[in-house]
């Protein structure tokens, strides 16, 4: 991985040329972008909107804008690498770097693209009369960790779908479990009492949400124990998606 870095100029410059060929010719461009988090949050806010789920939530639709946003990113990176590889042949087989430039690249169109959104968020909390405070700093470390667990990710499920071209159906079933997996709709606190939802707990999407939440809405959340558990669940999901990568990536000539 340490070799990736004489590689940013092309990295910067796949991400870029992805993130233009995706809003190639439609009049509103990358504001495309917004519109499906914005929809999601509409629909289940007008679906959850005076239900006992929400009630003890202040700021709801903010919670549950932000939880939105911070999912879509992560859903983003992981689906635009799923094919990040298999879906550039041309490259693969005539042009020698790194191979996980291409994933790199992915993951930081979608980073790009959430940027946006977190913008957006920003307009939101304003309309909503919430100022964050100066926590905020941590926002980026926390955009940091999410990005390197996304990353891990993404090396693993690329490199097999190469391999294995089911992990490109399969893997959308998991993000769909994930979403209600994740406390984007809910808190933790509603499911005390229930059998082995303390399993939910060990999702480090839900500690990367509830970090963020702390530090731009005042969500009360123990800010060290989720960032300190995320942090090093996705450095052993990187060093486990590198190591799958790398033990795959030989056949990656043949296979495209």
């Amino acid at each position: 991985m340490a070799g990736i870095w004489e590689y940013r100029g092309l990295i910067r410059k796949i991400a870029v040329t992805d993130l233009k060929i995706r809003y190639k010719n439609s009049v509103l461009g990358i504001l495309w972008s917004l519109l499906q988090p914005l929809m999601t949050f509409i629909v289940l806010l007008i679906v959850f909107t005076g239900l006992m789920i929400n009630r003890s939530i202040e700021n709801y639709p903010l919670y549950l804008l932000l939880g939105i946003i911070g999912w879509g990113f992560f859903d983003k990176a992981t689906g635009f690498s799923l094919g990040s590889i298999v879906n550039k042949p041309q490259l693969v087989k005539k042009i020698y770097f790194p191979r996980e430039v291409l994933v790199v690249s992915a993951c930081l169109t979608a980073l790009m693209m959430s940027l946006i959104e977190f913008a957006v968020f920003g307009l939101f909390m304003l309309i909503a009369g919430v100022m964050p405070t100066w926590m905020i700093v941590v926002f980026p470390a926390i955009l940091l960790i999410e990005f390197t667990l996304a990353l891990g990710v993404s090396l693993a499920i690329a490199s097999l779908n190469v391999v294995l071209r089911d992990i490109q159906w399969i893997w959308p079933v998991v993000m769909q479990a994930g979403f209600f997996l994740t406390p984007i709709l809910y808190s933790m606190d509603i499911l005390k009492g229930i059998p082995f939802a303390w399993v939910l707990q060990y999702n480090p999407m839900g500690s990367i949400l509830e970090a963020m939440r702390h530090v731009l809405i005042g969500r009360p959340a123990p800010l060290l124990f989720d960032l300190g558990y995320a942090a090093l669940v996705a450095a052993a999901m990187l060093a486990i998606g590198w190591l799958i990568f790398v033990r795959l990536e030989p056949r990656f000539g043949e296979e495209v």
